[in-house]
């Protein structure tokens, strides 16, 4: 048991919980941590930080539990964790610049073949119907399936998944059967990628 479980099981805040309820959060979230790209000191401070935030709003009367207080911790601390793993992608390193550098010839490869994929997608887009084409429209500007079904004079929003089902059914098809996509994947790169 860490030094901060021991500490709150010595305090009067040990009503709330037992020292085996502590023992199995902690092991929770050692082991959420370390099988999400986490150390063990890593998950020791998300534990500690994640009891902490629980304890302050539970002597500021900032919680109404919902459901049981185990639970209620885990997720302070899987919450932590993803803000934690996000804050870390921002980072960049060293060695992923070196990685960059090195891998510079296959990373131009790489956004060469998704560009040639994206011609072969909007080409193929241009094939579908025009009620295809406005539905796809209207999901790139992230409208509601409900803004959708009214402007397409849809009647509710299943059909507005029906018909989005279908279409990406259709253009599915129209791309695999597209020659440049089919020599895309074949590996047939040289014709797309002169030099």
């Amino acid at each position: 048991m860490s030094f901060l479980s021991n500490s709150i099981h010595n305090s009067n805040i040990s009503k709330v919980f037992d020292g085996a309820f502590l023992l199995n959060l902690e092991k929770s979230v050692y082991a959420y941590v370390k099988s999400n790209s986490g150390t063990i000191h890593d998950a020791e401070d998300i534990y500690q930080t994640g009891l902490l935030t629980f304890f302050s709003k539970l002597n500021k009367n900032e919680i109404v539990l919902s459901c049981k207080p185990e639970k209620y911790v885990f997720k302070i601390c899987k919450n932590l964790w993803m803000q934690e793993l996000a804050r870390k992608k921002k980072i960049i390193t060293m060695d992923h610049i070196l990685d960059c550098q090195q891998n510079d010839k296959s990373a131009l490869y790489d956004m060469k073949y998704k560009e040639q994929l994206f011609i072969i997608l909007k080409n193929n887009m241009k094939r579908l119907s025009s009620k295809c084409q406005e539905l796809f429209e209207h999901k790139m500007q992230n409208l509601s399936m409900n803004d959708i079904s009214i402007l397409m004079n849809l009647k509710n929003t299943q059909m507005v998944k029906d018909k989005t089902y279908r279409c990406k059914k259709r253009l599915k098809e129209l791309v695999s059967l597209d020659k440049g996509f089919q020599r895309l994947i074949q590996g047939d790169f040289d014709s797309f990628f002169p030099g």
